[in-house]
């Protein structure tokens, strides 16, 4: 729904000085119709592509920008996926391979031209044509054998790939391809199974982080000798609570900051985790909307900002403590309590309504601040 305040300040903008704010308004899309078109005729380019890039561009101001001399304004519009057909259509034959490119990765072109694209003489467009999930399986089957190994890591990792394609492509000599396999989600259990063993650590960890890997694997990979292999398992919202456990005393702290990141691990554990030498493993059990409210409490307390701010974002923190850190110290925390969308409306107010209480410094007698912490917290009123 339109706002007439937010309406008028935008047309201000859109006549700013500064181009990089007029980008600004471009880019945005509330910006009124009327305002979109005026910048569409802006002298800088930066400001045409912003236009060009909106969604809420009329069809008529597109159909114009597709025609602009810039390139890069060319291509925005390509990429946009408000831009019609017939101008996508026209741009696939733009003499820029940027502007063609972004006509390969945008999902609203036409099959017609995905299948013409794919045999185009730049490889970075036959890309964004074996990446489209619009892209005909056909067209998919035929990029499979591309003799550019990223062309064939993007067929590999489009969900839309035929599983025979899929298959046949986790064989293929370049471990990007076979990665590309690894981490798509239509990958059949068997193969998934067949490339968790792959000499590859890169491949074996998307295996490790993809959802569709069965929960037997999963657990054949927690043991794996490569941290980063591990990590992608502690990560996975599939990983069996078992497996969560045990890796929650990884000796790697990048591995257990994943577990404790990850919603599916038993409350028992994000307990345990709250209180790990590690500061990131803290700030994830701070951040996981899995995480107790008591535990939350008791991280609001800590001394490091990172930890307290993760609290303060966190969308199951309770609207009481998120009073207690609307009166942070730390500015960013304040801010992270206004962005709270567990509490729409509500947090904005309590990060409005903050204050920092001045204190004098004993050396010296000049003002400072620090951060208000009431006696009583949530849960001990």
């Amino acid at each position: 729904m339109s706002d007439p305040r937010r309406d008028k300040i935008l047309e201000t903008l859109a006549t700013d000085p500064d181009e990089d704010v007029r980008a600004r308004v471009a880019w945005n899309t509330s910006t009124p119709v009327q305002v979109l078109t005026q910048l569409a005729t802006d002298p800088i380019g930066e400001v045409r592509a912003g236009v060009a890039d909106n969604t809420s561009t009329p069809v008529q101001v597109l159909t114009q920008l597709a025609t602009d001399p810039n390139e890069y304004v060319r291509g925005r519009v390509a990429w946009n996926t408000s831009t019609p057909a017939s101008v996508l259509t026209q741009l696939a034959t733009d003499p820029n391979e940027y502007v063609r490119g972004r006509v390969a990765w945008n999902t609203s072109t036409p099959a017609s031209v995905l299948t013409q694209l794919a045999t185009d003489p730049d490889e970075d467009v036959r890309m964004g044509v074996a990446d489209n999930t619009s892209t005909p399986v056909q067209v998919l089957t035929q990029l499979a054998t591309d003799p550019d190994e990223y062309v064939r890591a993007g067929v590999a990792g489009n969900p839309s790939t035929p599983v025979q394609v899929l298959t046949q492509l986790a064989t293929d000599p370049k471990k990007d391809v076979r990665a590309g396999v690894a981490g798509n989600t239509s990958t059949p259990v068997q193969v998934l199974t067949r490339l968790a063993t792959d000499s590859a650590e890169g491949v074996r960890a998307l295996v490790a982080g993809n959802p569709s890997t069965p929960a037997s694997v999963l657990t054949q990979l927690a043991t794996d000798s490569a941290e980063g292999v591990r990590a992608r398992v502690a990560g996975n919202p599939s990983t069996p609570a078992s497996v969560l456990t045990q890796l929650a005393t990884d000796p790697d702290e990048h591995v257990r900051g994943c577990v404790a990141g990850n919603t599916s691990t038993p409350a028992s554990v994000l307990i345990q985790l709250a209180t790990d030498p590690d500061e990131g493993v803290r700030e994830g059990v701070a951040e996981n909307p899995s995480t107790p409210a008591s535990v939350l409490t008791q991280l609001a307390t800590y001394p490091e900002e990172y930890v307290r701010g993760c609290v303060a974002r966190n969308t199951s923190a309770p609207l009481d403590l998120l009073e207690v850190l609307s009166r942070d110290f730390e500015k960013d925390v304040r801010q992270a309590v206004a962005s709270n969308k567990g509490h729409p409306g509500d947090a904005a107010v309590l990060e409005q309504t903050s204050t920092l209480v001045q204190e004098v410094d004993p050396v010296g007698g000049t003002p400072k601040q620090r951060r208000v912490i009431p006696l009583e917290l949530p849960g001990q009123r």
